[in-house]
């Protein structure tokens, strides 16, 4: 997951996760769909899908007036090698 935005929409709260392949997930398909057109995501090679990631959350938190919450994942340490 790379973070997850929070917004009103309809008198109604929404949370929205944008996963790590780029893809919106919501409980309501309207929902979803609708971000789909409205903020569609296209992959950069020259980027780092969370670098993608993060921008789309937060311009789609800018146009909602929503909140944005990341990941903060940390990468495992690097085995160490014989002592």
């Amino acid at each position: 997951m790379i973070g997850q935005l929070t917004f009103w929409m309809s008198a109604k709260r929404h949370t929205v996760t944008l996963n790590d392949q780029l893809q919106w997930e919501c409980d309501d398909p309207e929902i979803t769909e609708y971000l789909n057109e409205t903020f569609p995501i296209h992959p950069d090679v020259s980027l780092s899908s969370l670098a993608i990631g993060r921008h789309a959350l937060y311009r789609a938190a800018e146009r909602l007036n929503g909140r944005v919450q990341v990941s903060t994942r940390r990468h495992p340490p690097a085995a160490a090698g014989p002592a």
